[in-house]
């Protein structure tokens, strides 16, 4: 009778040890600390168009970004910023909507000057906005998770007004398990 209890004891903490763990996995992954706003705000002067692309190098399991602006006006345009204007979120998409699942932070050591960029962009032409600090790489405060994911870059306006900036669904692959 003693051992019919102990197993049944057993069986119970084991359920109960695995619902704990699944659920703290789950939230690892939902959970994501709301981003603050990038530190350099982002001026555009004229009619302009931003796009963003996201690309994973397998190689070095890191994201790389480039940025374009393309003008539509008939006039030149111009872009002042600084070099740390722009920040990366994934979503996952479900059918409830979008969730947060990752965005890019600065690890606690990493130094952004203040520096004034400035992009002149003629009519009908489109430039890469390089320059831009923080927006590629493989260090980042909390490593990007494995799956596909829809991305956008977020910058701010000179009244801290949020700008998106859409780019495309991708998936982010581990290295080691190909």
């Amino acid at each position: 009778m003693n051992s019919q209890k102990i197993t049944i004891h057993l069986m119970v903490f084991t359920v109960l040890l695995s619902f704990l763990f699944m659920m703290s996995c789950d939230e690892s992954i939902q959970q994501v600390d709301h981003p603050v706003l990038p530190r350099h705000s982002l001026h555009i002067d004229g009619d302009v168009q931003l796009h963003a692309e996201i690309q994973w190098d397998e190689s070095s399991q890191s994201l790389e970004t480039n940025i374009r602006a393309e003008n539509i006006s008939a006039d030149t345009t111009e872009i002042e910023t600084g070099p740390c204007a722009f920040q990366i979120l994934a979503y996952s998409s479900a059918d409830t909507g979008k969730l947060l699942i990752w965005h890019s932070q600065m690890p606690e050591d990493f130094v952004c000057f203040d520096e004034l960029l400035v992009y002149q962009i003629p009519p009908d032409e489109t430039l890469s906005l390089d320059r831009q600090q923080y927006i590629s790489g493989d260090r980042w405060k909390r490593p990007i998770p494995k799956g596909e994911w829809e991305f956008e870059l977020r910058a701010k306006s000179e009244n801290d007004e949020v700008i998106r900036i859409p780019a495309n669904r991708l998936t982010i692959k581990d290295l080691l398990a190909l």
